[in-house]
């Protein structure tokens, strides 16, 4: 059942639930149904009709097994809320609703997960001139390998290979005790969920996107997950690529998710990484490194992506890999292919491959990282 409501916070469409896991083995008891009524209840204060949708499948499976012979009981209240539903319509595309995406092992109590919430248009695709209105996949993803990361050591997370033990100590080394910016942050998934899991391993966390409506936004999520846009340990400013100043302090590693999604967008970020790790900062240096997550959904675009790394490699200003991605995991134990689930968050069915590149910039022999 557990895994039944986390879907349900999350909002995955009707036809991608999993409600063998939840309904197939045991008929659920009388206090398990009433837990996902409650959850339900929760989610039709903002989407009803998706609420109404969830009751209606959730009471025709139940009674379809009492068909079967089992004499297992069914709770009253479905049918009292599935009746106070029904004139429950589909929301407008451009509508907002609340997801909560669980971001911890299967292993542990629903109850007492972390669950990142944020609102969002999610069935909206592009609009007013901006993809920052929803949380993209690659935000899940770098999310949830950063979380691998920043949760203990290489031996926990069963990583036996040494290359793979020297990329996890890597990664969590320019995360520890560092100040991280993120690049257009949109609904601010990546940021919030570091602030919100392991705000006390970072140092400071800056929020960047160009879109004024995004930046305006990010208190309302930052205030839905117990975080204040006035705390010293974060901040939320406006950057647009190729017009704004990086700020001037000290940045030690940038994140970014599905920035590359249009080719015509490339220049810019490149220009923008290029500016932070080859010009000087004054006193506050220069970025080390960055980690940026791209769903490869146009070959020619992720081409151009490639082409201008290399062309920073070329010219001696980072160096790149691709240390993660869904088509080829090296740290994950389940395919997202096969699933469409890593640890708890659902990805849609048939979701591009993601990946997910590190950017090293390169040191001058008579530098050190602090120059």
């Amino acid at each position: 059942m557990d895994s039944l409501i986390r879907q349900i916070r999350q909002r995955v469409p009707m036809g991608s639930l999993d409600w063998n896991s939840a309904i197939e083995n045991a008929f659920p008891s009388l206090e398990e149904q009433n837990v996902l009524l409650s959850e339900v209840t929760k989610c039709a204060k903002l989407n009803p009709f998706y609420a109404k949708h969830i009751i209606k499948n959730f009471v025709e499976k139940l009674e379809r097994r009492q068909r079967d012979g089992d004499e297992s009981g069914l709770d009253d209240a479905l049918y009292e809320k599935l009746y106070e539903l029904l004139p429950a319509k589909a929301l407008d595309p451009t509508a907002t609703d609340i997801l909560g995406y669980t971001m911890k092992t299967s292993t542990e109590n629903c109850k007492d997960d972390a669950v990142v919430w944020i609102r969002e248009s999610p069935r909206l695709i592009s609009g007013m001139g901006t993809t920052g209105m929803r949380t993209w996949e690659a935000s899940l993803f770098l999310s949830q390998y950063l979380g691998m990361v920043l949760d203990g050591s290489s031996e926990k997370n069963g990583l036996s290979e040494e290359s793979n033990r020297k990329i996890f100590e890597s990664v969590r080394d320019d995360f520890v005790g560092k100040t991280v910016l993120e690049l257009g942050c949109g609904t601010g998934f990546v940021g919030i969920y570091m602030l919100k899991r392991f705000g006390s391993l970072l140092k400071h966390l800056i929020f960047t996107d160009g879109d004024t409506q995004l930046i305006d936004r990010m208190s309302s999520n930052l205030n839905l997950n117990d975080l204040s846009v006035d705390s010293k340990k974060l901040q939320v400013r406006k950057l647009w690529w190729g017009e704004d100043d990086l700020p001037m302090q000290r940045v030690d590693t940038i994140v970014a998710a599905d920035v590359t999604y249009d080719a015509s967008v490339i220049p810019d970020l490149a220009e923008v990484l290029d500016e932070a790790m080859s010009q000087d900062n004054k006193v506050y240096g220069r970025v080390n490194v960055a980690y940026i997550a791209a769903t490869i959904r146009n070959e020619v675009t992720i081409k151009t992506w490639e082409e201008y790394l290399e062309m920073g490699r070329q010219d001696k200003i980072w160096t790149w890999e691709i240390i993660e991605s869904t088509k080829d995991p090296v740290c994950w134990k389940t395919s997202l292919q096969s699933t469409n689930q890593l640890d708890n968050i659902w990805y849609p069915v048939g979701v591009a491959e993601i990946r997910i590149y590190k950017i090293s910039r390169v040191v001058e022999r008579n530098m050190t990282i602090e120059d």
